[in-house]
């Protein structure tokens, strides 16, 4: 299949922003009284500092380490954010593998391809996402989250990022069928428009079915990630799944920990086990 071009990313936020502007209009802001701690809402926008770290087990005996750093900023009477994401990377591989998935910029080289060599270490893609409460509706339980991410290649070395700059819209559709649950299934789609021509190009579709059980008076949570991966690029599909356990360490400080096995599911395995830890501080 022939790669998604970057007017048909830009098509997904031209014809949905009129559409979320007249919804806006008529829409409640999510009550800041309900708001926990833990970040799970992602209709919550608040000050946030989330270091964390990815390790992915690749065949082979190939491994990538990912560690990130992401700083959020809200403003518009908190419906609105502004988040950066620098990141680190360590790798044994000698070209770019990566993962794909809702928190990825896209899915680089297959693993097949990948030869084993030294452990190499540096700076890797940098992501901006704009975020935005688009609807809310508490009567309804129901609100929507559009977002906007660009990634950008500042990679130190090819075999730490995409080679590519991307542009990345997402829509997310909340639902809170009860006091400790939240549902909020999301499309994210992944276009590249610059960047080295030699590499390939990044055309990825990702739906993520969020779901979050708050239990424990709020003090730890279960948030299972099931995502479905499509590379339009080499016309592949992956299955994966992450559960997050998380610990509130304070809730006064706003100091959540939070643990992450992920298991490929089925299709094309973006790698064969993921781990991922983190520090989760919100103002």
């Amino acid at each position: 299949m022939k790669s998604v071009t970057l007017p048909a990313a830009l098509m997904v936020s031209v014809v949905t922003a009129p559409l979320l502007a007249q919804i806006a209009a008529t829409s409640a802001t999510p009550p800041h009284e309900s708001q926990d701690k833990t970040g799970t809402n992602p209709l919550v926008l608040t000050y946030m500092i989330q270091p964390s770290n990815e390790f992915y087990d690749l065949p082979d005996s190939l491994t990538n380490n990912i560690t990130k750093v992401k700083v959020q900023v809200p403003f518009a009477g908190r419906r609105a954010s502004i988040q950066i994401a620098p990141q680190a990377a360590a790798t044994n591989s000698s070209i770019a593998v990566l993962p794909g998935g809702i928190e990825g910029g896209g899915v680089g080289a297959s693993a097949t391809s990948a030869v084993k060599g030294d452990l190499h270490a540096g700076f890797g893609d940098f992501s901006l996402k704009a975020s935005y409460v688009a609807y809310f509706n508490p009567r309804l339980r129901l609100g929507m989250l559009a977002a906007l991410e660009l990634g950008f290649a500042t990679a130190t070395r090819p075999v730490f990022g995409l080679g590519k700059n991307t542009i990345m819209p997402s829509l997310t559709v909340a639902f809170f069928p009860a006091r400790n649950v939240i549902f909020a299934p999301v499309y994210k789609q992944t276009n590249s428009y610059s960047g080295d021509p030699a590499r390939d190009g990044v055309a990825q579709g990702v739906v993520d079915l969020y779901f979050v059980y708050l239990f424990n008076g709020g003090k730890n949570f279960v948030n299972i990630d099931p995502q479905i991966i499509a590379n339009y690029h080499t016309d592949t599909i992956s299955a994966v799944v992450e559960v997050t356990v998380g610990f509130v360490l304070s809730k006064e400080r706003g100091l959540t920990l939070t643990l992450t096995p992920g298991v490929p599911l089925a299709g094309t395995k973006p790698y064969d086990l993921l781990f991922k830890c983190g520090i989760k501080k919100v103002f």
